[in-house]
């Protein structure tokens, strides 16, 4: 069985939907309460498997980040979710489990549950495609870094001495290399980072450049 706890604001609605998912053989409910109420001292008392909770995520962030850190195990299921970004992505972040739409019907919901006490998740598509996006932007914002850490010593150096305003034919005397070394290296760059001129290069090393000393 798994144990089921209903946390909200409206006292009909948590009742109402506590009394339908009763039926399911799977599901035991142990308690509905508001969200005023101290929940945390019922957790560790109730144990429960999965929470679910029927209310605006710009007021239960703290509550739900109190909520795990009382029981990390505990898996949370978002109900009559708004289906918008920032709600969604906010839930992510919130630590859910498991989201459901207002239009949802009640074989959603209990397929959510089950998902979540599986360590799976079952969401809507748009709540699916919210995720991804933000699965994509953060991705974006990692991937200049990790460029920059596939760059070598004598790449950043030549990137340096770019930033510094030398020529090609400067740097390769400055180097003790050849003109084409240099080129090969700038070229190497351009693709690692992603860019077309090597002054972008220089611009996008420069906050490492007291890192690599030039020689």
């Amino acid at each position: 069985m798994i144990r089921v706890l209903i946390v909200g604001d409206v006292r009909l609605y948590r009742e109402g939907l506590a009394g339908i998912l009763s039926k399911q053989k799977d599901l035991d409910i142990i308690g509905t309460y508001a969200c005023s109420d101290n929940v945390n001292h019922f957790l560790l008392e109730m144990r429960p498997d999965i929470v679910l909770i029927d209310t605006p995520i710009s007021r239960c962030q703290c509550f739900v980040k109190d909520m795990l850190e009382t029981n990390s195990s505990i898996k949370m299921v978002a109900l009559a979710l708004p289906e918008q970004d920032e709600n969604v992505i906010a839930c992510a972040e919130a630590g859910f489990a498991g989201f459901v739409s207002r239009e949802a019907s009640v074989d959603d919901l209990v397929n959510a549950i089950k998902a979540a006490f599986r360590g799976e998740l079952v969401c809507p598509p748009k709540f699916a495609g919210s995720l991804l996006r933000r699965v994509a932007f953060l991705a974006a914002e990692r991937k200049p870094l990790q460029a920059e850490s596939r760059v070598t010593n004598r790449e950043m150096q030549i990137a340096k001495l770019i930033h510094f305003g030398l020529s090609n034919k400067e740097i390769a005397k400055k180097l003790c290399i050849e003109v084409s070394t240099v080129k090969n290296h700038i070229h190497n760059l351009l693709e690692k980072l992603h860019v077309r001129r090597r002054s972008e290069a220089a611009a996008r090393l420069s906050h490492l450049f007291d890192h690599h000393p030039q020689m």
